[in-house]
């Protein structure tokens, strides 16, 4: 429970209406009761924000006069003011230090800091770190010389294969494996001979995996995941792999092995990337697109194979006329047939 006095103080916004009223929760625009607290960022929907039960709203400044019996906190990007709002209230990562259990197993060699939680049945290898405010839940597996960043969160049955880095602030999901062999053979005389994957993974500070995503190790070298970077659940990401810095990959995306992937590029969901290309910083990848070779910065992709958008709109708007194109050449072709005929 928090007062909007309190809020509006820590989040450095403007009130308008009670200070004193008590805020317990937080939740959509529609489904929010009394003392909820929701927001709403477009300032043409003021009947939704009328209508909505609400006990106070972080609104754009400009609605303040179109509902002033509401109790409102204003600000110029209400999305960034409202994910503040719940991790202040919320507080959906903040939980109690329970130090190591003595139901995980810890082998030799192992560093571990201060205000770490490692829950019963996780496995930490040797020779791994520790570092400050980690959290890693049970059945989570760290191979032999790991190391995990400050105030990372290790959710239920990640593993971690031997040598992987993560940064400070990395969450991982339940289910992701970070560091399995990545998918290289070599064909000789009928036989498929597996070319050892000695490499690692790093994963730098601030990037969240999804559940179930699975980031390979290097064949040589390391896979690297960069700074910020937001990866979703189910997307696999090849051996060798180069993610820049704050990119997001919806679920189901797939990059093959050796590809670079620059800057705040965006990948949607299920859209694929073939080996050894390279998309530029601020790339936008359309769902379900097909990258069969690389592009400079700033290219928008769609289509199989992908092609940039203003040309791939092109072609989907021609595709969908094909039918009628159709039978107007099966006119033309029995008209011509008849022609022929007469001469």
């Amino acid at each position: 429970m928090v007062k909007l006095k309190e809020l509006a103080e820590s989040l450095g916004l403007e009130l308008h209406g009670n200070p004193d009223y008590e805020i317990t929760g937080v939740q959509s625009l529609e489904q929010a009761s009394s003392h909820d607290l929701s927001f709403i960022t477009d300032s043409k929907k003021v009947e939704s924000l009328v209508n909505s039960q609400a006990g106070a709203l972080i609104v754009p400044p400009e609605l303040a006069e179109k509902v002033p019996e509401k109790n409102l906190l204003l600000s110029e990007n209400p999305s960034i003011a409202f994910i503040k709002a719940v991790e202040y209230i919320a507080k959906p990562y903040d939980y109690p230090v329970t130090g190591v259990s003595e139901k995980a197993f810890i082998e030799e060699g192992v560093i571990i800091e201060e205000n770490v939680s490692i829950y019963p049945g996780a496995y930490i290898g040797r020779n791994s770190k520790i570092r400050r405010g980690v959290r890693i839940y049970p059945g989570v597996y760290v191979g032999e010389n790991c190391e995990i960043g400050e105030d990372s969160i290790l959710f239920p049955h990640v593993t971690l294969y031997r040598n992987t880095i993560l940064g400070k602030r990395v969450i991982l999901h339940s289910g992701a494996v970070i560091g399995a062999d990545g998918f290289g053979y070599v064909f000789h005389q009928g036989v498929h001979y597996k070319f050892p994957q000695v490499g690692r993974v790093v994963i730098e500070d601030d990037v969240e995996i999804g559940a179930n995503s699975c980031i390979d190790r290097a064949t040589l070298g390391e896979t690297r995941i960069g700074k910020g970077t937001k990866i979703d659940n189910l997307v696999q990401v090849g051996h060798n792999v180069q993610v820049g810095q704050g990119s997001i990959l919806v679920a189901q995306v797939g990059i093959a092995g050796s590809s670079k992937i620059g800057n705040f590029v965006v990948l949607g969901g299920k859209a694929a990337v073939r080996d050894h290309i390279e998309l530029g910083d601020g790339c936008q990848v359309a769902a379900t697109a097909a990258i069969s070779k690389s592009y400079p910065p700033g290219t928008k992709l769609l289509g199989i194979p992908a092609y940039p958008a203003d040309e791939g709109l092109k072609i989907l708007a021609a595709t969908k006329m094909l039918p009628k194109m159709r039978k107007k050449l099966q006119k033309l072709e029995k008209r011509l047939n008849q022609l022929e005929e007469k001469e």
